[in-house]
């Protein structure tokens, strides 16, 4: 119903009656009527040519025909909210979270070129329901949150020959603080060269922790290399780190703090065992002559 003011040029509508029809000869000889129920929703394939017919109902036989072309414009969406979400670690210096959104962005086209389709990026609802372009993420591959926590996204997909034809998804983006190390202590011991002496290297735990407020783990490392990887923690390698044996007189231990909900999110540092070797060694035994007279 659309088209028939168009089709009028100027004239009033509501001086004619109109049908719809499949065929220009059935058009012509009103025949096979599209009904009336299925005009303003009409279930057709693109390419279908519609004939619409106008008769004057003041005078039998006054009529005309016209005719149009139906197209339809497809378009669809990947199902992004089953999609894993974004995790990223806040910047302990900027209190920010910077997320690139684009790794979604094959998934929303799912398959559909991306010539003929374009991909948006917005931070509320209602703008990616109405699709406003002039609301949406300038550049998705560096968006800044500046909160913790979960967020959605809205996504939508758009065929570029038809702006009115777009979908619309979401999913989730999640900034997940970044813990530091407050504090750490060395420790010293008296040795004998043995090595035998041991340490209890968790009274740096809750030195590390502080006063955060999270969840975490703190493990300990060799090296400031199996520190940033998370590998090879003492616990790991069976070492008892609450009754740690060095292996040296002077070592220094690495700490990881974590945040246990994504471990991506940490920070290392380090600390000093020492042992102060100290050994007597064997004497002989003293001799000495005494008057039994004088006592001297």
């Amino acid at each position: 119903t659309q088209v028939e003011s168009e089709a009028l040029n100027g004239q009033d509508p509501n001086n004619f009656d109109f049908s719809y029809y499949l065929s220009e000869d059935h058009a012509n000889n009103s025949v096979n009527e599209i009904p009336q129920s299925e005009v303003e929703n009409y279930l057709a394939s693109s390419g279908t040519e519609i004939f619409v017919r106008a008769d004057n109902p003041s005078t039998t036989g006054c009529f005309a025909i016209g005719s149009f072309i139906l197209i339809i414009d497809n378009v669809r969406i990947g199902d992004l909210t089953s999609t894993e979400n974004i995790s990223e670690c806040q910047n302990v210096d900027t209190q920010q979270t910077i997320f690139d959104l684009t790794p979604k962005t094959d998934l929303a086209l799912d398959g559909q070129d991306s010539s003929d389709f374009t991909v948006n990026y917005f931070e509320n609802e209602q703008d990616a329901l109405q699709n406003n372009l002039d609301n949406a993420i300038e550049n998705p591959s560096e968006y800044t949150l500046n909160s913790l926590g979960q967020k959605v996204i809205y996504v939508t997909v758009t065929n570029n020959e038809n702006p009115n034809c777009f979908e619309v998804s979401n999913f989730i983006i999640e900034a997940f603080e970044t813990p530091l190390i407050e504090q750490l202590q060395n420790f010293e011991a008296c040795g004998d060269f043995t090595l035998t002496q041991t340490f209890d290297l968790t009274q740096n735990t809750n030195l590390a922790i502080g006063n955060q407020n999270g969840n975490y783990n703190v493990s300990y490392y060799l090296t400031e290399a199996e520190a940033n990887s998370g590998t090879n923690s003492l616990t790991s390698q069976g070492e008892d780190i609450s009754n740690y044996a060095p292996i040296n007189e002077s070592q220094t231990i690495f700490v990881r703090i974590e945040n246990a909900g994504f471990t991506e999110c940490y920070s290392a540092g380090s600390f000093e065992i020492d042992l102060n070797n100290v050994e007597v060694s064997s004497v002989q035994d003293l001799e000495s002559c005494i008057d039994p007279v004088t006592g001297v």
